[in-house]
């Protein structure tokens, strides 16, 4: 009789514990194979951050190495809105008659399995094997209860989902997981609201669409000017003290910049060291956002344009300045630094050498 243990949850999304509990279950159980069971929704859960096709999709990729861990996707195939384990076991013992199934969960769900349906004909059609989760001592009497089998496993301290999805402990993910994540903009909403406030949240959305149009007016790669222009101001809201504490850690050059330009440097940083985007044209694109360059290439101005003319701003020149942009990249960016000289000018700022440089350089462009 065949062997298999099957592993459920949202996996919203699937981390490196989940494959670990997978591993110690199959050798130490001896199991044929391990089937990992995203659901729906779960019962006892409110919602799901990641689409169905991006859970599927990360499933996959965290699986790839291992030919007895398999995606079964049955709970999402169903018509039920919500599905419940007994309904499902139900239904594998029927189309696998000479199979013999375990459910794995973690210490943390012995204490909800009187809420879980048709909890005592359950444990008598599957057995229930328990993992311990650190915090969470399973209590003999409900494994007693339950007819439970307890599989000991050194586990490091109790994982979040919810700090993976805000990119806290993004070095929980695979490394192929990480790049699905960031190329797909999944779980953006909790990564920008961790760090700003709801109305620079908003400013955040605003300047990734504009720059998606703006790429596809200009030809250049929209889905990198979306997450470019989504993430353009993830550090925006931080505190001095950490914005100086990134920038000595990562680029000590850019503290002789002005302060207005740190949250720049501190987002692309932030990108590529702790949320591991490994696109150097994205990272490039955040960290010249503010001011610019003497060279920038296409998507670097149609960020920085983007973050100028969002929907939201409303100050002299704007207007003009999105017409200009729909046109000529060039030209819209000198008049850009033109309206920034004004403003400069008008609140007694001196103008750095940088930006003068910056400013000669794209107005002979402008001139030719």
């Amino acid at each position: 009789m065949k062997k298999i243990g099957i592993l459920g949850g949202t996996f919203d999304p699937i981390h490196n514990q989940h494959i670990e509990i997978a591993k110690a279950a199959y050798k130490k159980l001896k199991l044929d194979e391990v089937w990992i069971l995203p659901t729906k929704l779960n019962p006892l859960k409110t919602n799901i951050s990641a689409t169905t096709e991006q859970r599927i999709a990360m499933i996959k990729l965290a699986i790839q190495d291992f030919s007895w861990l398999k995606l079964n996707q049955y709970e999402l195939t169903t018509k039920e809105k919500v599905n419940y384990t007994i309904d499902t076991i139900k239904a594998f013992q029927k189309k696998y008659p000479d199979t013999e199934f375990s459910f794995i969960i973690g210490s943390d769900n012995l204490l909800s399995l009187n809420k879980w349906k048709d909890i005592h004909q359950l444990i008598t059609l599957v057995k229930f094997i328990v993992i311990n989760r650190p915090n969470f001592q399973p209590s003999i009497s409900l494994m007693e209860k339950y007819h439970c089998q307890n599989l000991t496993l050194e586990l490091p301290n109790n994982i979040s989902s919810s700090k993976i999805r805000t990119g806290e402990n993004i070095d929980l993910l695979n490394q192929d997981v990480i790049n699905y994540i960031n190329d797909n903009l999944v779980y953006y909403k909790e990564r920008l609201k961790f760090h700003l406030t709801n109305e620079r949240y908003q400013h955040c959305l605003n300047v990734g669409e504009t720059a998606k149009k703006l790429a596809i007016k200009h030809h250049e790669n929209p889905e990198k000017a979306l997450i470019a222009g989504t993430y353009h101001d993830i550090a925006k809201q931080w505190p001095k003290e950490k914005l100086i504490n990134y920038l000595k850690q990562y680029y000590p050059k850019g503290l002789s910049a002005p302060f207005n330009l740190y949250h720049g440097y501190a987002g692309a940083l932030y990108l590529q060291h702790h949320l591991k985007y490994q696109d150097k044209e994205i990272i490039s694109a955040i960290f010249n956002h503010t001011s610019g360059a003497v060279k920038m290439t296409k998507l670097e101005l149609i960020v920085l344009l983007a973050d100028k003319i969002s929907p939201e701003r409303n100050y002299s020149g704007v207007n003009e300045l999105r017409k200009l942009a729909q046109k000529n990249l060039t030209l819209a960016f000198s008049k850009y630094l033109e309206i920034l000289k004004v403003s400069l000018a008008a609140r007694k700022l001196p103008l750095t050498e940088e930006f003068n440089s910056i400013y000669q350089t794209w107005h002979k462009k402008q001139v030719k």
